[in-house]
C-alpha cells in the first residue's frame, strides 16, 4: 500500500513534491489506515558518473536520494524507486540493464525498499524477460538490504506463470490504467473495468507474499491531465472511484493512489482511508477474491478472511440502478446457516438483497451467526477424554452466549466471543467410566453418554493403515479376529476423508463406537490390533482416531506452515499459491487437459476409440509406457484419472498350441476390458484382483497377434500392476513374457473432480483430516506409510521428521510419542542393491529417523507379501507397534525391537557385524517360521557383500553369539556389507529371539539412485 507519482507528476518529480507527499501521506489518515510507501516513478535520473553510479538529477533532487530516503523513513514510511530492465527507460531515461549489481548497491545505501522494474525498450520474448528480472532480483538479494522487487511488464509475457520463480513480490498483469470506467470498443486504453475483468481470472496465481498488480489507484484524478496525460482519461464518478478501490480490496490488489494528495478531497479520502475495506484487501490469508458471476448485468466476488468472515463484492455493471437477488446458493454460501450482513462503505448491518446503483459495488462482510451451542463432530456418545491431562472442550455458541460444561464431578464456564467460538478446560482426571459430559446454556443443552477417560492415539497413513479387518481387504482369520473383537472399553472414531485447501476447523459428520463385532469390520486392522494390545497389558480404556487415506503422499499431510518453512520443501512450495477448491480442481483439470494434448494430441471422437480394438489398427505414432507399472510414475503421472488403451503386438511361432492359451495381465487399476485380436476374452472390476483370461479356440493365430487392454482408472492409481512374471501369454508349455514397452492412447478424462486428490497440493490432508482433531488432546501418533514415497526415499529423511516435529508443534506436545511402521517387503519395481532400490532406500530414511527423540520403528519385512502391496498379517504389525509403546511410552519391561546394525569390522575376507536389539539372542532362521524353529547357521539370504567395485553378492552368515560373520566367495576383499537391502526383503532371515527382525541397514554410503529426486507440484 502507497501512492505513486507517475499519474499526477509524470516525469516531472521532486524532492520537494516527494516530501510534501510524505507529509500529506501521514497527515490525511492514510498513513495510520496502512499506507506505507512513497514511490519515486520514472524521470529522477540523469546518468551514470565516471564510475557508472546512477546519479540522481541535481535539479529535482539537490540533496540526493539517500537525504530523501532518510526523511521518509523519519515519518515512518519506506521509499520505493524505479528502474527498468533495459538501457533506458519508458521516458528515455538511463536504466538498469548490465548494472544490476551495481544499481542494486547503490539502491540499498540510499536507504530504498522497493524497486518498480520496468520493461520499456526490451525484447518482447518471454525468456529474457524472465533472464533480466531474475538477474535484479539476485543482485538486490545480495546488495544487504531487503529491497521488495516489483515486476512491471504488463502482463503482456504472461507474469503470473514465473514472475514469484524470477524474485517478483508483485508482478503486473495488466497495461496502464486510465481514469475512465470501461473503454469503449476501438479506444485506445483500458479503464477500470477493463483492468479488472483480466486481473480477475487470475486469482490463482496471487498468495501470500506474492500478488497479481492491476495498475494504481486513479481514485481521485478527476479527469485532469497531469504531465503524464497519456495516462488521464474522462474522469470518473466517486461511485466508480469507490468501486475501483471495492474490486482491488477484494482481488487483495496491491493499493497505489495516484492522485495528488496535497489536494486531498473529503470524498476521495473516505474512500482511500476505509479500514474496513482495506483489512478485506490485507487479510492475513491472503486469498484474492474468487469471481463467482461475471453476465451482462452483474460481477459477484467472494474471499474467504481470516477469522472466518466471508468477503462479498456485488457490481452491478449496468448504466441503471438495478435490485439484487441472490439465494445464499448462489453466493457460495449455504442455506442451513445464518448471517450476519455487514455493508463495508456504510458502516452498518444490513440486508444482502438491495438496489445498487450504477457502476456501484457494495462491498458486504459476512459472518455466520450461531444459534444453539454446538461440539466438532469428534466429540459424542462413547468418545474416550484423556487421562492425566487437561481435558479441553470447545465449540460454538450463540455470541456472548455462556456455556457451562460438566463432568464427573468438575464443571467450567466461558462466554462465546464475537464469533461464536468458546472453549473450557478442566482439570486432570484418572481413568475410568463411563460418565456423561454435559454441555449447558441460554440457548440448549446438550449431553455425551458412556464417555471413558483413557488414552487416546491418532492412527493415520495410507492404504496399510486404511486396511479394515475386512472390507476392501481382509486380514489373516479375519472372521475370528471379528467374532472377538468384544472390547467395550475400546472406543474407535473414523476421520472421513476429505480434503481442503486451508485448514478446517471439524470432521466430516461421523461419532465414535463400542469395538465390537457389530462396528470393527471397516475399522484400521493397524490400529485396532495395536489397541487391543495396548487395552489387554494396561487395562485402560483406549480410543482410537483413525484418519488415514490410501495412496496418498507424506505432504499432503503436512502443514503448509511447515513446508514453507522447511529447508527441503520451501523452493518447493514458495511459489505454490494459496488456493480455493474450486481453483484447484480447475487447474488441475487444465494441467490434464495440456498434458494429454502434449502426448497425443486431442482426445479422439467416439468412432475413433471402437477402432482401436481392432488388430488393422496403426498404432505406430501411440507414445508408449512400460508394463507393469503404474502409469502414476509414468508419462501421465500421479494426478490422471480416465480411461486408456493399451495395445501390444505378439508373434506366435508356427506349432504353437493356440487352442490352449491363457492371457495373465496381472493386476489393473481399476477396471478392465480386455480383446485379442479385436474379440473380448474378458473384463473384471477392481484394483487388486488378478487378471487370468483363458483365450477361446480360434482367437489367436500363428503370426501377428495384437492384445488390447481398454483400463478405466476411477481414481488412484492406474494402469497395469504387479510382477514382471505375471505379464505374459502362454500357449501350451510356451510362456511369451509381455514385460516391456505397450503404445497407449488416452480415450477420456474423468470427470468428477477434475483429477483433483489429496496428492495434487501439498497439506490438503492436514488441512482436511488432521487439523479439526486439533486441541484434542493425545497420547501419541502411529503412522504406516511411505508406499507412494518410495520414488522420493531419499527425500523421506527429511519428510519424516518434518511430519513429527508439525503434529507436536500443532497439538504443542513436543515430546508426543510418534511410532511408525518400516515399509514391509513388496516386489514393486524388483529394486536390488546391483539395480538400486528405492523401497530400500525409503527404509533407510526410516531407519534415520529414529534419531528424532521419542519415536520408534516396527520392522515388518518379515511378514511382508512380494506380490501384494497390502499384506494381510496386520496383527503382527499392531502388535509390534504396541510393544514400542508398551516399553518407550508405558515403562513396560518387553523387547520391543529386533537386532539394529552397530558396527563392522573388516578380517581378511570376511565382515564381522555386531547388533543393538539382541533381547535375549540373535538367531538365523527362515522368515515365516516361529521364533523357537531351528536355527539356521549358515546359508541364510538376505546379507550380501562387496568389494571396491560395488557390485554386492549374496554373503554367507555364521552366527557367533552376538556377531556375525559374513564371506562371499566372488568377493575375496569385502568392502562393505548390506542387509535386505531390496524391495522384496522377504527373504531376510536375523531375528532376535522374541521373533523381532533385524533392520534392513547398509555399512556404506555409495550414491543413492532417489537422491536426486525431490517433490514437485506444477498447476500449468
Amino acid at each position: 500500500m502507497g501512492w505513486m507519482s507517475w499519474n499526477s507528476f509524470g516525469p516531472n518529480i521532486n524532492e520537494s513534491v516527494i516530501r510534501s507527499t510524505a507529509d500529506a501521506l501521514v497527515a490525511s489518515g492514510m498513513k495510520a489506515a496502512g499506507y506505507k510507501y512513497i514511490f519515486i516513478d520514472d524521470g529522477w535520473v540523469s546518468g551514470r558518473d565516471t564510475h557508472n553510479n546512477l546519479v540522481p538529477d541535481p535539479k529535482k533532487f539537490p540533496h540526493g536520494i539517500k537525504a530523501l530516503a532518510n526523511y521518509v523513513h523519519s515519518k515512518g514510511l519506506k521509499l520505493g524507486i524505479y528502474s527498468d530492465a533495459a538501457e533506458k527507460t519508458c521516458g528515455g531515461f538511463t536504466g538498469s540493464l548490465g548494472f544490476e549489481q551495481k544499481d542494486a548497491t547503490t539502491f540499498a545505501a540510499w536507504g530504498i525498499d522497493y524497486l518498480k522494474y520496468d520493461y520499456c525498450n526490451a525484447p518482447t520474448d518471454s525468456a529474457t524477460a524472465k533472464t533480466r528480472y531474475r538477474t535484479m532480483a539476485d543482485a538486490l538479494a545480495a546488495s544487504g538490504r531487503e529491497i521488495l522487487l516489483g515486476i512491471c511488464e504488463w502482463g503482456d509475457r504472461q507474469p503470473w506463470h514465473w514472475a514469484a520463480a524470477a524474485g517478483g513480490t508483485v508482478w503486473r498483469t495488466t497495461g496502464d490504467v486510465r481514469d475512465k470506467w470501461k473503454a469503449k470498443p476501438g479506444e485506445e486504453g483500458m479503464g477500470i473495468l477493463n483492468i479488472v475483468d483480466i486481473n480477475a481470472g487470475l486469482d490463482h496465481y496471487a498468495h501470500k507474499g506474492h500478488w497479481n498488480d492491476p495498475d494504481m489507484l486513479v481514485v481521485g484524478l478527476y479527469g485532469k491531465k497531469g504531465p503524464a496525460s497519456d495516462l488521464g482519461g474522462t474522469g470518473c464518478t466517486d461511485q466508480e472511484y469507490q468501486s475501483q478501490f471495492s474490486l482491488y480490496c477484494i482481488m487483495a490488489a496491491p493499493l497505489a493512489a495516484s492522485n495528488d494528495l496535497r489536494s486531498l478531497s473529503g470524498k476521495t479520502a473516505t474512500i482511500l482511508t476505509n479500514k474496513e475495506a482495506i483489512a478485506i484487501d490485507q487479510d492475513p490469508l491472503g486469498i484474492q477474491g474468487k469471481r463467482i458471476l461475471n453476465d451482462e448485468t452483474w460481477e459477484i466476488f467472494t474471499k474467504p478472511l481470516a477469522n472466518g468472515d466471508i468477503a462479498l463484492a456485488i457490481l452491478n455493471k449496468a448504466d441503471k440502478p438495478t435490485l439484487a437477488n441472490f439465494s445464499w446458493i448462489e453466493l457460495g454460501l449455504t442455506d442451513s446457516s445464518s448471517y450476519q450482513v455487514r455493508d463495508v462503505w456504510a458502516h452498518r448491518t444490513t440486508t444482502i438483497n438491495q438496489t445498487v446503483a450504477p457502476h456501484e459495488t457494495r462491498l458486504l462482510r459476512i459472518k455466520r451467526i450461531t444459534t444453539q451451542i454446538s461440539l466438532p463432530h469428534l466429540f459424542s456418545d462413547n468418545m474416550v477424554l484423556p487421562r492425566d491431562h487437561p481435558i479441553k472442550v470447545w465449540g460454538h455458541a450463540p455470541n456472548n452466549q455462556r456455556v457451562t460444561v460438566t463432568f464427573h464431578g468438575r464443571s467450567a464456564t466461558a462466554n462465546a466471543d464475537n464469533y461464536g467460538k468458546w472453549s473450557v478446560t478442566l482439570p486432570p482426571l484418572g481413568y475410568g467410566g463411563p460418565y456423561t459430559l454435559k454441555i449447558t446454556g441460554a440457548s440448549n443443552n446438550i449431553e455425551y453418554k458412556n464417555v471413558m477417560i483413557g488414552d487416546v492415539w491418532v492412527c493415520s497413513g495410507q492404504s496399510n493403515m486404511e486396511f479394515p479387518v475386512s472390507g476392501w481387504s481382509r486380514v489373516n482369520n479375519y472372521q475370528y479376529e471379528i467374532d472377538h473383537a468384544d472390547y467395550p472399553d475400546i472406543r474407535l472414531f473414523t476421520v472421513e476423508k476429505d480434503i481442503s485447501t486451508r485448514p478446517e476447523d471439524d470432521v466430516k459428520p461421523a461419532q465414535w463406537q463400542e469395538c465390537s463385532p457389530a462396528t470393527i469390520s471397516p475399522f484400521s486392522a493397524v490400529g485396532y490390533f495395536f489397541g487391543r494390545e495396548l487395552h489387554r497389558t494396561l487395562k485402560i480404556p483406549i480410543g482410537l482416531v483413525f484418519s488415514a487415506w490410501g495412496g496418498t503422499d507424506i505432504e499432503s499431510w503436512i502443514s503448509r506452515a511447515s513446508l514453507d518453512t522447511s529447508t527441503e520443501y520451501r523452493d518447493a512450495v514458495k511459489n505454490l499459491p494459496v488456493l480455493n477448491m474450486d481453483s484447484l480442481k480447475t487447474a488441475f483439470r487444465k494441467k490434464m487437459f495440456r498434458l494429454v494434448n502434449d502426448l497425443q494430441g486431442q482426445l479422439p471422437d467416439s468412432a475413433t476409440i471402437g477402432s482401436w480394438k481392432s488388430p488393422s489398427f496403426n498404432d505406430h505414432k501411440w507414445p508408449t509406457m512400460q508394463l507393469p507399472g503404474l502409469w502414476d510414475n509414468q508419462q501421465l503421472g500421479n494426478s490422471f484419472d480416465g480411461q486408456v488403451w493399451l495395445r501390444k503386438e505378439v508373434e506366435i511361432r508356427s506349432g504353437s498350441p493356440t487352442d490352449t492359451a491363457t492371457l495373465s495381465l496381472g493386476m489393473i487399476d481399476d477396471n478392465d476390458e480386455t480383446f485379442v485380436n479385436g474379440i473380448p476374452i474378458g473384463a473384471t472390476n477392481g484394483y487388486n484382483l488378478r487378471r487370468i483370461y483363458k483365450i477361446t479356440p480360434g482367437i489367436l493365430h500363428e503370426g501377428s497377434n495384437v492384445i488390447t487392454i481398454k483400463v478405466d482408472d476411477t481414481g488412484g492409481g492406474g494402469g497395469v500392476y504387479g510382477n514382471s512374471d505375471e505379464l505374459y501369454l502362454s500357449c501350451g508349455a510356451t510362456r511369451t513374457s509381455l514385460t516391456g514397452a505397450w503404445t497407449f492412447q488416452v480415450a477420456s478424462i474423468s470427470a468428477g473432480n477434475g483429477n483433483f486428490g489429496p496428492n495434487s497440493y501439498p497439506s490438503l490432508l492436514f488441512n482436511g483430516m488432521i487439523h479439526p482433531l486439533i486441541p484434542f488432546a493425545i497420547k501419541g501418533f502411529i503412522w504406516y506409510q511411505g508406499e507412494n514415497n518410495a520414488k522420493r526415499g531419499y527425500q523421506y529423511r527429511k519428510a519424516m521428521p518434518l511430519i513429527i516435529r508439525d503434529w507436536r508443534n500443532q497439538w504443542k506436545e513436543k515430546d508426543a510419542p510418534f511410532y511408525y511402521v518400516q515399509l514391509a517387503s513388496f516386489k514393486g519395481e524388483e529394486g536390488t542393491s546391483n539395480k538400486g532400490s528405492t523401497w530400500a532406500e525409503l527404509r533407510e530414511s526410516q531407519t534415520l529417523t529414529l534419531s528424532v527423540p521419542h519415536t520408534g520403528m516396527a520392522v515388518t519385512t518379515d511378514i511382508g507379501e512380494p506380490g501384494d502391496i497390502h499384506p494381510k498379517n496386520k496383527q503382527d504389525v499392531g502388535r509390534r507397534l504396541a510393544l514400542l509403546a508398551l516399553r518407550n511410552t508405558y515403562g513396560k519391561a518387553v523387547v520391543a525391537q529386533g537386532p539394529a546394525y552397530r558396527s563392522m569390522e573388516i578380517k581378511d575376507n570376511r565382515i564381522e557385524l555386531t547388533f543393538t536389539g539382541k533381547g535375549s539372542g540373535l538367531v538365523l532362521r527362515t522368515p515365516g517360521t516361529s521364533a523357537n524353529s531351528p536355527a539356521i547357521p549358515d546359508g541364510s539370504k538376505g546379507f550380501e557383500l562387496a568389494g571396491t567395485d560395488h557390485k554386492f553378492y549374496p554373503a554367507t552368515p555364521i552366527l557367533t553369539g552376538d556377531r556375525i560373520l559374513l564371506t562371499a566367495s566372488e568377493v575375496p576383499h569385502p568392502v562393505a556389507a548390506r542387509y535386505a537391502w531390496a524391495d522384496d526383503a522377504s527373504n531376510a532371515g536375523l531375528f532376535n529371539k522374541e521373533g523381532l527382525p533385524a533392520t534392513p541397514f547398509r555399512t556404506d554410503q555409495w550414491a543413492e539412485i532417489t537422491k536426486t529426486v525431490k517433490y514437485t507440484i506444477y498447476l500449468h
